[in-house]
This record gives structure tokens, C-alpha cells and sequence, in this order.
């Protein structure tokens, strides 16, 4: 399913231009940037984060009377509207079915992944001997007291002085 533009996205949503870019840059909103530099970004993503904006129903200009009745001209426009967004609506939940599915899979793999590697540590553990004491390290007599008295030489002969 194709995302909307940031052009898009300002006409169907209550936010700015500067803000939904600033937000694509924070990370508030996540979208993809393709190679032109054109942002596509996805409906839900910018229903979760900003409100739709109100569509107002435009009056009909030959009656102001009935300025609460929608112009039946304008009924097979608003219905094939509203089929193209169930159908997209439609696509996106399958779409995250499968992806739900998917990660469930993933989880049970994962899992019985976890009980093979811990029995084979198991296993392993058992086959190790257990430790012996460490020897202890013999006592050294100390150092003579001539070594600790002499001068250190310098490494480089140029910094005497």
C-alpha cells in the first residue's frame, strides 16, 4: 500500500508542513525517504499521531433551505470514495494478519530454540569435572634494598639537564 506525500498528509490531517517534517526528522513519525528525497508515509502511522482534518460538505448554492442535505451529484463520488478506503482498509488488516502470524511463528521457533540450547548447556555442565583447589603461591623473600635506593635512568639522553 502506497503512503501519502507530505503534501498529502498536510491536506488530510490537522498539522503544518514545517511540523510534519520536524516530526519525520525527531523520529515522532516514521516514514521512508526514497531516493529523490520524496517522504512517503504511512495513513495509520499519521492517524496515531495527528487528528484528521474536518471535511466540510460543500452547500448547495440553489437552495439554502436544505444547506444540511448533501447534493446526490455528489453521492456516487463520496461512495467510490468510501469503497477505496474500506478496500485499503481491508488490504492493511490482512496485511497485518499476516505480520501478527508471522511473528507468532517466529516466537514458537524461537522458543523451542531456547529449551534445545539450554538441555545441550545442561548436558554439557554435567560432563564438566569439578574444580580443584587452586594451589596456593609460595612466599618470596622481598626485594633487596639496593635496587629500591638507585637512581633511574632517563630514557632519552637529550633531557638531562
Amino acid at each position: 500500500m502506497a503512503g501519502l506525500s507530505i503534501r498529502e498528509a498536510v491536506k488530510h490531517f490537522d498539522v503544518s508542513r514545517p511540523t510534519l517534517a520536524n516530526d519525520l526528522k525527531k523520529g515522532k513519525v516514521s516514514g521512508v525517504k526514497d531516493g529523490q528525497g520524496t517522504w512517503s508515509i504511512d495513513h495509520s502511522e499519521l492517524a496515531r499521531v495527528y487528528k484528521p482534518r474536518v471535511m466540510t460538505a460543500p452547500a448547495p448554492v440553489d437552495s439554502p433551505v436544505n444547506s444540511n442535505r448533501i447534493n446526490e451529484a455528489d453521492i456516487p463520488t463520496l461512495d467510490s470514495l468510501l469503497s477505496g478506503q474500506v478496500e485499503a482498509l481491508r488490504e492493511s488488516l490482512a496485511e497485518a494478519e499476516k505480520r501478527v502470524a508471522e511473528s507468532e511463528k517466529r516466537a514458537t521457533i524461537a522458543e523451542a530454540l531456547a529449551e534445545e540450547r539450554k538441555r545441550i548447556l545442561d548436558e554439557t555442565l554435567k560432563l564438566i569435572p569439578p574444580s580443584a583447589p587452586l594451589p596456593t603461591a609460595p612466599d618470596l623473600p622481598p626485594p633487596p634494598a639496593s635496587s629500591m635506593t638507585a637512581p633511574r635512568r632517563r630514557w632519552w639522553s637529550w633531557g638531562r639537564g
